[in-house]
């Protein structure tokens, strides 16, 4: 799963994952390690499922909390309001 979302991020693909409420799609933007030691995903979901009822916006998901993972061939472009150097990771695996 790790090499599929850093091949996403490098190649710009929207993925759609399993995250407990249910699936979602997310244009990933960041993927690295956590300030609590977890593999984090920040990306911009797109649609799908969603515990706040928000089922849009920037989002940070727990790699360890992904049920599933598929890359899709819809491509995106860097989203306004994404910042360089999440501030939720110690250190970035991959980025836009």
């Amino acid at each position: 799963m790790r090499q599929e979302l850093i091949e996403a991020i490098k190649n710009q693909k929207v993925i759609r994952l399993h995250y407990s409420a249910g699936y979602r799609e997310v244009e990933p933007h960041a993927y690295g390690l956590g300030t609590s030691g977890n593999e984090l995903l920040r990306g911009y979901q797109i649609g799908g499922a969603s515990e706040s009822g928000a089922s849009q916006g920037w989002k940070l998901f727990k790699l360890d909390e992904i049920n599933s993972l598929d890359v899709t061939d819809t491509s995106f472009a860097e989203r306004n309001g994404y910042k360089k150097g999440d501030k939720a990771m110690d250190r970035i695996y991959a980025e836009l």
